[in-house]
């Protein structure tokens, strides 16, 4: 059975490394898992986004994974769990989240390779203008 190792798609950079590890994992779970397989093989090179824009690897490590996002959200519901009137004619549901997300900021840190954004901000501007030509022929 070959071994498989999550960092090796973390750590790979471009679009030849990411396609590589893609196709690492997808050995590693043919041979255990068919449905797995089979989930893998619909979303693809979706995968593999960040490697096909071929941003730092020191991004990989946070952008990877989706806790960036789902931490602070499951923050956010622990504390606005005990609100029970969300009445819609009042702004106090806007006045709650405000709150909520206020508290949640605090514990907040930045992203390992932060310095590398400027890079991704780059790299996605590149691909919004490409995908618009191709729209637009």
């Amino acid at each position: 059975m070959p071994k498989f190792s999550v960092l090796s798609g973390r750590l790979s950079f471009g679009t030849g490394r990411g396609r590589e590890a893609l196709a690492d994992l997808r050995t590693f779970v043919a041979g255990r898992n068919k449905e797995a397989t089979a989930s893998l093989d619909e979303a693809g090179e979706e995968l593999i986004a960040l490697h096909l824009l071929e941003v730092p690897n020191t991004l990989h490590v946070n952008l990877l994974s989706t806790n960036a996002i789902e931490t602070p959200i499951g923050n956010i519901r622990r504390k606005l769990g005990r609100v029970t009137r969300w009445r819609a004619e009042t702004d106090q549901p806007r006045r709650w989240l405000a709150m909520a997300l206020t508290e949640v900021e605090k514990g907040l840190r930045k992203l390992s390779g932060y310095r590398d954004l400027p890079a991704l901000a780059r790299a996605l501007a590149v691909d919004r203008a490409d995908s618009d030509k191709a729209c637009a022929a």
